[in-house]
């Protein structure tokens, strides 16, 4: 449950801080999406329990996006470099 509220929380703190104009400048291009969704996975670093929940928070992107965001994140992040 605690994954599930993180990922809700990150979902909301997306969608209230970025303003709307950067994220059509990324909806706009499926390659621009697709590598800023795998940077934000990789950033963030969400438990693969919730990466789904977050990606489908994610709805003005792309399936492609969505979907780089899902395979991406496991493979790839903070704390597998750290």
């Amino acid at each position: 449950g605690r994954y599930l509220a993180l990922g809700a929380l990150i979902a909301g703190a997306f969608k209230t801080f970025i303003p709307v104009s950067i994220i059509g400048f990324f909806t706009g291009n499926i390659y621009l999406s697709v590598v800023f969704m795998m940077f934000l996975a990789f950033v963030l670093a969400v438990c693969s329990e919730a990466d789904a929940f977050v990606a489908n928070s994610f709805q003005m992107f792309p399936a492609a996006a969505r979907m780089a965001f899902i395979t991406f994140g496991p493979q790839m992040d903070i704390k597998l470099i750290l």
